[in-house]
C-alpha cells in the first residue's frame, strides 16, 4: 500500500506533499517498498541470474558510488558559486545537484 500511495503521489503531483519529515519518511517508505518487491523477482529463473550478479557485485557498485559522490559533490559547488547568481538552475545546492 505504502509503495502505490508514494509513487500515486509522486506521478500526481510530482512530488510527496506535506512537511519536510513527512516527505523524507514517504521517500524512505517508497524506497524501502520498491527494495523489498526486488526479493520476489527471485522467483523466476531469469530474474534470478540478474539478482545474484547484483549481489555478487554490491561492493564494487558501493566502491564506485563512494569514489563519484565526491566528485559530483565539487562539481555542485563549483557550478552554485560561478553560475549560482545569474542562472536559477544553479541557485540553490539541491537544484544545481538536479541540474547536473
Amino acid at each position: 500500500q505504502v509503495l502505490v500511495c508514494n509513487s500515486a503521489s509522486v506521478i500526481i503531483y510530482g512530488r510527496p506533499t506535506g512537511k519536510n519529515w513527512e516527505m523524507t519518511c514517504m521517500g524512505l517508505g517508497g524506497l524501502l517498498a520498491w527494495v523489498n518487491l526486488l526479493r520476489y523477482l527471485e522467483f523466476s529463473p531469469r530474474f534470478y541470474v540478474l539478482m545474484t550478479t547484483i549481489e555478487r557485485s554490491m561492493q564494487d557498485i558501493l566502491r564506485f558510488m563512494i569514489s563519484c559522490v565526491p566528485v559530483l559533490i565539487g562539481f555542485a559547488v563549483m557550478g552554485m558559486t560561478i553560475f549560482g547568481s545569474s542562472v536559477g538552475e544553479f541557485a540553490s545546492f539541491q537544484a544545481t545537484i538536479e541540474t547536473l
